[in-house]
Parts: structure tokens; sequence; C-alpha cells
């Protein structure tokens, strides 16, 4: 934190720049250690398997996805738009696991976090739509989607589509 506090205040490894003005930053710079209170069994417990974060974050992708569609999407829809950030059904053996997304797609089915819904199309026969299911109601409603719009408002590169929002 000091050094990153020296170089701020242009007190660099050469040193060159002010003792002073270095000083002065390091004296105002506060460093915090955040320690859990739960107790140790319980923490182990709850850890989170790194090797999971390409799943889990592929599953919170997809769950916002179908959040910002009003709660149902289309299933060729959600593949198109997993399609834009390089991530396609036809995969196998990646980060997401023996059969790739599609199988992070089964999973969240099969734990009822998203419902595959069959749905009677506009000209006639059938469409999959999926739903958000019973188990990812914490997803759904004003909080999240306004959550979802907030982050996307500051997403880099929206700031022009932000402020064209905001007049």
């Amino acid at each position: 934190a000091a050094t990153a506090a020296a170089a701020a205040a242009g007190d660099g490894p050469d040193g060159e720049g002010g003792a002073g003005t270095a000083a002065a930053a390091a004296a105002s710079t506060q460093t915090y250690t955040l320690r859990s209170l739960l107790p140790t069994a319980l923490q182990k417990s709850h850890n989170l398997d790194p090797v999971d974060d390409p799943k889990r974050g592929l599953m919170t992708v997809i769950a916002a996805l179908v959040q910002m569609a009003d709660g149902q999407m289309e299933q060729e829809e959600l593949w198109r738009h997993l399609g834009q950030l390089g991530v396609h059904r036809d995969e196998e053996a990646n980060e997401f696991g023996r059969k790739g997304a599609a199988e992070v797609v089964a999973h969240m089915e099969k734990a009822r976090y998203l419902v595959l819904n069959k749905v009677t199309a506009a000209g006639g026969g059938f469409q999959q739509v999926y739903a958000l299911g019973e188990n990812a109601r914490d997803l759904e409603g004003p909080e999240m989607k306004a959550l979802i719009d907030r982050w996307l408002s500051n997403a880099p590169g929206a700031g022009a589509a932000a402020d064209d929002a905001e007049d």
C-alpha cells in the first residue's frame, strides 16, 4: 500500500520525488484486513472451488439473459446470445465440463434454475422457451433487473448510451 501511495505521489523506485510528498501520501494510506467470524468448519464447507468459477459465471450470465428478456427466452435465442460471447452448444470438453456449456444448461434445468417449456409458435408448430425456475426466484423481480441495468450502464463503452438514456 505504501508503494502504491509513493508511486501515486511521484516518488518512484529510483528515489526521485519529494520525500515530504511521499511521507504525506503514506501517512494518509490505511490498510484494512478482513477476517471471517465464521467457525473454521463452516468456512471450509462454504468455500467456493475456483475450478467451478467458469460454470458459476456462465450460470449467472444465462440467468441474467433470461431475466433481461422478462423471465423467458426462446432456446435458440439464448444460444445465439451465448454464441456472441464465444460459448457454443456443440463444444465439448472445455472449462465448463465434459459436455461444455450444454452440460451447464442441463444442470440449470435439473436444479430448476431454468425450466424448458414447449409453447405454440406464432406460425403454428412448437418452440422451446426457457423460463426462470422456482430456484431462481432470488434472481427475479424489479430489484434484480434494476441491478443488471445499473451494471450495464456502468460497463466500459456504455457512457454515451447511459448519458442518452438519462436525457
